[in-house]
Parts: structure tokens; C-alpha cells; sequence
């Protein structure tokens, strides 16, 4: 089905640290451009009632973008500084109408936040490698949970969709609700390097054929794939889990789905090494029922009311606001 979301609304409203517990420290101050020169961080690029956002601001909003995975293409700083000044044109509104963030809210926020750390001393280093101490970073939740806070109120009057509403959604878009065929399969993989020679690769796959052979003639697939697998899945005998066509590589793939339960595949190459794959169990395509996926169309339908109304909500904050732009190009229309 389509993927169901919240309220987005144009803007990012996860704080970047949330999203940012692993990784190399992004170097905003000096970052090489495509023409060999360097950014100015500190280099205003629009201002937003009185307020400036930098090229710092706007670097770190890119970064994050990326680490969320979010595909924007050529348009990708034109849609960060979109965002940034959604987020400005928020917070000014919570502190306008006075929205407030509980201690109490506030600090079941940040034990949340440091669940996601091994320790406190790695947490404290992670906000040490974003340029915040934990006044900063405090600071910069209170705003994050006041904009929430605000969303909430914006959103308070929009109502759940109904039964009949509901059941027209999912008769609407049958595709969307199809199941696709599955299996469960489990794997060894002998890795071959880009850098293998013929020989090499060739001593390899005979490494694998003998496994194979002893397998046929009725030694644990599991167990050997625990010795021999060079895959991560071997500490779990080789197992991958269900998945559907095309989330593997395509020569896994046609021959995990044309193989039959309990059965155990011949020698597949693929970019990655030689395989052997077992198939464990089948799933047939089907159709999610209505009432699997009830509470799912009512979050998604609920959210994209809410999302229209911030939507709406922004673009009065925009008409109303004074908002400058340094470079004309990343005016978005």
C-alpha cells in the first residue's frame, strides 16, 4: 500500500541528533565545492523576519537530509532551505503563542534520546562532535518540542476519518494492498574479492562444491553455513528471512523463487561470490484484509488531513513574514 506517514509538512522536525548517532563528523567550516573552493559557513544565504540563516545552517540541513536517506535530486538545496525556514517560521509562532514544554515532558525526551547510546559518556561525545554542550542541546529540544507542541494545536480539530471513509479507501486502491509472493530462505556464501584472479576464484567455488556435495549427501546446512558462510546471516545458520522479489540481487532472486521448499539450490554467482541457498518456507501472494490494515488507512488518512492543514498554516506564516534571499536560485516558488 502507499507508505503511510505524519505530519511533515514541508519541514524536518526530527532534531539532527537523533539522526545523526554514528558516523564521521561532517566538517561544515571549510567543505570543498566542485570547483575546488571552499564554503563560508558563516555566509548568510536568507533571513527570516530579522533572523539569519547561514551556509552552515543550510550544510547541516543538507547532511541531514542525506543521513535520512531523502532523494531530492538537483533541487535538494532549494528544498533544505525550504525547510530551514519552515522550521524558523515555526518556532517563531510557538514562541508567539506561547506554547510550552513541561520539565517533565522534557526530560522523558532526552532519556529517550539517550537510550539510543551505549552510554552517557558516548552521548556526551556525540554532542561534542555536533558543536553543542548540553545547554545547547536542551535548548534546541525545547524548540523542537515546542513546534510539535504547536502542530499538535494546529491539528487538534481534524477528525478521524470515518467507517464508510475508510472501507472507500480500501476498495479504491486494491494494488495497494496485495501481499507479494515470499520466501524464507537460508544461504552460503563463499565472497569472491574484485581482485581474485582466476585461480583463486576457481579454488573458491570448488570450496563450495564440496560443501555443497556434503550437504546432498545429508550434513547440516545450518551448521555449514556457521563455519563456512562469509555472510553476517551465518550466525543464524544462514538465514535471511522472508523476502519478496527484487530485494535481492537478481540471479539470488530467480533462483531462490524457482526453487522448492526444503530444496536446496546448485552453485548462484553474483557480484558478491558463489551461493548455495536453502529454501525454508513459501508465501503465496494474498491479499491484506481490510481489517489488517483498518488502523493503518485511518493513521495514514488522518495524517495527510493534518499535513494539508499545516501546509495551509505555512504558507500563511509565508505570506505574512518578511523572508530575504542571497541567491534568487534556491527561492522556491
Amino acid at each position: 500500500m502507499k507508505r503511510l506517514f505524519g505530519i511533515c509538512a514541508g519541514v524536518l522536525l526530527s532534531l539532527f541528533l537523533l539522526n545523526s548517532c554514528s558516523g564521521e563528523k561532517e566538517n561544515t567550516d571549510s567543505v570543498d565545492t566542485k570547483e575546488g573552493g571552499a564554503i563560508d559557513s558563516s555566509k548568510i544565504v536568507a533571513v527570516v523576519n530579522g533572523t539569519n540563516i547561514t551556509e552552515g545552517d543550510l550544510l547541516m540541513k543538507i547532511e541531514e537530509g542525506k543521513k535520512n536517506q531523502i532523494q531530492m535530486g538537483g533541487a535538494f538545496r532549494k528544498e533544505a532551505l525550504a525547510n530551514l525556514i519552515n522550521y524558523k517560521l515555526l518556532g517563531m509562532a510557538a514562541e508567539k503563542e506561547e506554547i510550552i514544554v513541561s520539565e517533565e515532558t522534557l526530560e522523558e525526551k532526552i532519556d529517550q534520546i539517550k537510550e539510543g547510546y551505549q552510554s552517557n559518556e558516548q552521548f556526551l561525545d556525540r554532542l561534542k562532535d555536533l558543536g553543542m554542550d548540553e545547554t545547547l542541546f536542551r535548548a534546541k529540544l525545547i524548540k523542537q518540542l515546542k513546534i510539535e507542541n504547536l502542530i499538535e494545536k494546529k491539528t487538534e480539530g481534524v477528525e478521524s476519518p470515518s467507517e464508510k471513509q475508510l472501507r472507500e479507501y480500501y476498495d479504491s486502491y486494491p494494488e495497494s494492498f496485495k501481499q507479494p509472493e515470499q520466501v524464507d530462505a537460508s544461504h552460503i556464501l563463499i565472497s569472491v574479492n574484485k581482485d581474485d584472479d582466476e585461480e583463486t576464484k576457481k579454488k573458491k567455488r570448488e570450496k563450495l562444491e564440496k560443501i555443497l556435495k556434503d550437504i546432498r549427501d545429508g550434513a547440516s546446512f545450518s551448521e555449514n553455513a556457521v563455519l563456512y558462510s562469509d555472510c553476517p546471516s551465518k550466525s543464524k545458520g544462514g538465514n535471511l528471512g522472508f523476502f519478496k522479489e527484487g530485494d535481492m540481487v537478481k540471479p539470488f532472486s530467480e533462483v531462490a523463487f524457482s526453487t522448492g521448499k526444503d530444496e536446496v539450490s546448485d552453485i548462484v554467482e553474483t557480484r558478491f561470490g558463489y551461493h548455495i541457498i536453502k529454501i525454508i518456507d513459501k508465501k503465496e501472494t494474498t491479499t491484506i484484509s481490510f481489517e489488517e490494515v483498518r488502523e493503518n488507512i485511518a493513521s495514514y488518512m488522518e495524517g495527510t488531513e493534518k499535513t494539508s492543514v499545516i501546509n495551509n498554516y505555512l504558507a500563511n506564516l509565508r505570506s505574512e513574514a518578511e523572508i530575504e534571499y542571497a541567491d534568487s536560485s534556491l527561492i522556491q516558488q
